[in-house]
């Protein structure tokens, strides 16, 4: 998918004319291109564990009520710590959240290509996890 949105907008507009194309569109191609090379897995495999960025933050915060729900319990402490990503059709986002007394929630949020609208969705959690484990890969 997310090539194919790229092949269509760049067809759309010739190769690599970036002049007519929406701004949120030219920013993913970079950010994608970008992120691939900065990956040492490329598209479809999970980078590995990383310390959470200032983007990954923002993320855990807008869909901090959605993890609420899935845990069951209104997070009083909820700091974000790492995180790892899969750029598929859009990006799987899996982050550990700290929740306080070494207790810690790993996260699968996915997001939708900026051509989709981006929209963020929490497709599964799992919890109680402590802070030393590190993050896997699980099925939604």
């Amino acid at each position: 998918m997310i090539w194919i949105c790229f092949i269509i907008k760049v067809s759309l507009v010739g190769a690599f004319n970036t002049d007519r194309l929406p701004d949120n569109t030219v920013y993913f191609i970079q950010d994608l291109i970008t992120s691939t090379m900065n990956t040492e897995c490329g598209v479809g495999a999970w980078t590995t564990e990383k310390v959470v960025t200032p983007e990954e933050k923002k993320i855990c915060h807008e869909v901090k009520s959605d993890i609420e729900k899935m845990v069951g319990a209104n997070l009083k402490a909820y700091i974000p710590l790492s995180f790892r990503i899969q750029i598929v059709a859009g990006t799987k986002h899996l982050v550990k959240v700290y929740i306080g007394v070494d207790k810690c929630v790993h996260a699968m949020i996915t997001q939708a290509l900026p051509c989709d609208g981006g929209k963020l969705t929490v497709t599964g959690v799992q919890h109680p996890k402590t802070a030393s484990e590190p993050l896997i890969p699980f099925d939604d």
